[in-house]
């Protein structure tokens, strides 16, 4: 389990349906700015890379994912000390937690 559900329902006062509705936000919205975090880090763009992973990052705090959260965090620091190093770990870890994340909200029963 990726989400600290007690967390969600506490932060979001057991509003299933805004839950609901941000994940439909959420699932459609992160595959573009996964597609340009992609895009950054493979032409060495530092202030897109920095400013789209800190975008992820922030979107999927809103569903208290640590583990996704952290992969953003690295790729955003990465931008900011103009640093790649190696980038593709999380970029797989964000390929396929995402879906899967999302996955995991819409089954998640109140």
């Amino acid at each position: 389990m990726m989400v600290n559900q007690e967390e969600l329902k506490t932060h979001f006062a057991g509003d299933e349906e805004l839950i609901l509705e941000l994940v439909d936000v959420f699932n459609e919205t992160y595959p573009d700015v996964l597609s340009s975090i992609k895009s950054a880090a493979r032409d060495g763009d530092f202030k897109n890379l920095e400013l789209h992973a800190h975008t992820l990052k922030g979107m999927i705090a809103n569903f208290f994912a640590s583990e996704l959260k952290d992969a953003a965090f690295e790729l955003e620091k990465m931008g900011r000390e103009q640093k790649l190093g190696d980038s593709g770990p999380h970029i797989i870890k964000l390929e396929s937690g995402l879906p899967a994340l999302v996955g995991e909200l819409k089954t998640l029963r109140w």
